[in-house]
């Protein structure tokens, strides 16, 4: 693990976190939009891709990990968008359980 101290000098990507917001859609349904929740300084490193079926087409699919200083209510229900790049999130740890640093595990590709 590298370490903490480090970690400045790791942040090159400044990325945006959006939350979901539900808004009736007029029909009786819903509707999501994403608004900005915050704007961080991020390390982003690929993991893995892969393409996947989805709805008769090949999608590529790529795996990231992204660390981040700690932000008060990140959850999972949110994404990051990096340059209109969709990075969803699929799981979130908290480094030392300090509240310092989290590491996100987070999936491009198909939007949420």
């Amino acid at each position: 693990m590298k370490k903490i101290e480090d970690l400045a000098s790791r942040l090159r990507h400044r990325i945006i976190v959006e939350q979901p917001i539900e808004n009736a859609d007029g029909a009786g349904g819903q509707q999501i939009s994403w608004v900005q929740y915050s704007t961080i300084w991020a390390e982003i490193i690929p993991r893995r891709a892969n393409e996947e079926l989805f709805a008769g087409q090949v999608s590529k699919l790529a795996t990231q990990k992204i660390t981040i200083r700690y932000i008060q209510g990140l959850n999972a229900k949110m994404r990051f968008n990096f340059d209109g790049r969709i990075f969803n999130i699929i799981s979130i740890l908290n480094l030392a359980e300090r509240d310092e640093v989290l590491e996100i595990l987070a999936e491009e590709g198909i939007a949420k």
